[in-house]
Order: structure tokens, then C-alpha cells, then sequence
């Protein structure tokens, strides 16, 4: 897959974006493009970044872009918006609440060198606005339990 993206970063013209990335880290923008492509793109320009954001409008789209990126190669989590009808319900079965916290999971052990290879969070404009723990909360209570220890 590394060859494949090398050669369409040629074809793109993408390596004066990814340098001004370099320096300058924000955000891109990309339009115009079907989401299969935006993934694309995400997979030359993200390659080497730790951490990697994708943000849609639709719950929907999330599940698709993942299998986009995983196809480019990216290692994925999609972090979930609460489904404010159904959340207290328990409908799910906690998957909501697992899925949201193994991202977090996933970040911090990226964020702490656990795991070196980049990631792609994906989510949704409405996950983002949610009120959340501070990061720091949650990485100071993570710990191991291994088998046999007490």
C-alpha cells in the first residue's frame, strides 16, 4: 500500500501540501471530492502525523470512511456521539460507551508512544460538541490488571 500511496502522491501533487503540514500543523479542509477520495487524501497527507482527525456531519458516513481508510492502510477508532434518545435506555448495551472509551484508549497510547503507528479518529461534529472529562482525568486512572496478580 505504501507504494500505491507514494506513486499517487506523485500523480496528486500532494508533497507541497504535506510539507506546509509539516511546519505549520491545522487543519485541511477538503471539498469537491467523494468521501472515498477525502480518504485518500487523509492517507498521503496523515502518514506522518500521530493523530489524525476526520470530522463528518452523519453518524452513517463514519462506519464508511472508516473501511475507506482501513482500506488505505490507517489504523482507525471511530469515536461515537451519544444517541441522546436511546443512551439512557441502555438499547445498545453499553457499545456506545465501550466504543468512545477504547478511542480514548487508543489516543492515549499514542499520545504516551504505546502504540507508534499513526491513528485516524473519526467522528461526528455532534461527538465533538458533547462535554467530556478532561484527557488527563482519564489517562491518570488507566491501569492493568494482569492474570494471577492481586
Amino acid at each position: 500500500m505504501k507504494e500505491y500511496l507514494d506513486i499517487t502522491d506523485e500523480l496528486l501533487g500532494l508533497g507541497q501540501a504535506e510539507e506546509i503540514l509539516q511546519k505549520t500543523v491545522g487543519t485541511v479542509e477538503v471539498h469537491g471530492c467523494t468521501d472515498s477520495q477525502k480518504s485518500h487524501i487523509q492517507a498521503i497527507l496523515g502518514r506522518n502525523f500521530k493523530l489524525n482527525l476526520i470530522v463528518t456531519d452523519d453518524e452513517k458516513k463514519t462506519a464508511s470512511i472508516e473501511g475507506d481508510c482501513r482500506f488505505f492502510g490507517a489504523r482507525t477508532c471511530v469515536y461515537p456521539a451519544k444517541d441522546m434518545i436511546f443512551y439512557s435506555a441502555d438499547i445498545h448495551g453499553n457499545q456506545i460507551s465501550r466504543d468512545r472509551l477504547y478511542c480514548i484508549k487508543e489516543i492515549s497510547d499514542v499520545l504516551s508512544g504505546v502504540k507508534g503507528a499513526p491513528l485516524t479518529v473519526i467522528t461526528t461534529v455532534g461527538a465533538l460538541m458533547e462535554k467530556l472529562t478532561p484527557f488527563e482525568k482519564f489517562t491518570e486512572r488507566i491501569f492493568t490488571v494482569t492474570k494471577g496478580e492481586e
